[in-house]
């Protein structure tokens, strides 16, 4: 990657990207990598799974994060455990009700309590070992705050 010291440009221009990133002008070769190769290309089946994990864990990740004292990176930390216990095959109230007894919460917070009994506020997501795991849709953003 080399930093170009003239007027910033933005764009792919002959094959090479130019970007700017905190006020540094960058520029790199074009990637082959487009959204149709990520989603068909076997190659990337194990990155698309992850992806689905994290989709699924950051929500309710943030929703423990939220009931807990604030510390850098712990939220990051709660997440990384969830799609831990995901790759185990846990469900994911399963594995936020083991998460939240293992930080010490008594109870998972209350809209994730409701949202894992009212199965029609959930979303499903196939997930590429065969399982499925459900996950909160809309009422995540009514309820959080």
């Amino acid at each position: 990657m080399a930093t170009i010291p003239y007027t910033f440009i933005s764009g792919t221009i002959n094959g090479f990207t130019f970007y700017v990133v905190n006020g540094r002008q960058l520029v790199r070769s074009k990637t082959s990598i487009n959204q149709q190769r990520f989603f068909a290309d076997p190659a990337f089946a194990k990155q698309r799974q992850y992806s689905e994990w994290l989709k699924i864990a950051s929500p309710v990740a943030s929703a423990i994060y939220r009931q807990l004292t604030p510390q850098k990176g712990l939220q990051q930390r709660i997440t990384g455990h969830l799609i831990q216990l995901l790759k185990q095959g846990l469900s994911l109230q399963e594995a936020a009700q083991q998460l939240a007894a293992l930080l010490g919460l008594q109870v998972l917070p209350l809209h994730l309590q409701i949202a894992f009994k009212n199965k029609d506020v959930l979303t499903q997501h196939n997930l590429m070992d065969g399982n499925t795991a459900l996950v909160v849709a809309t009422h995540w953003k009514l309820s959080c705050k």
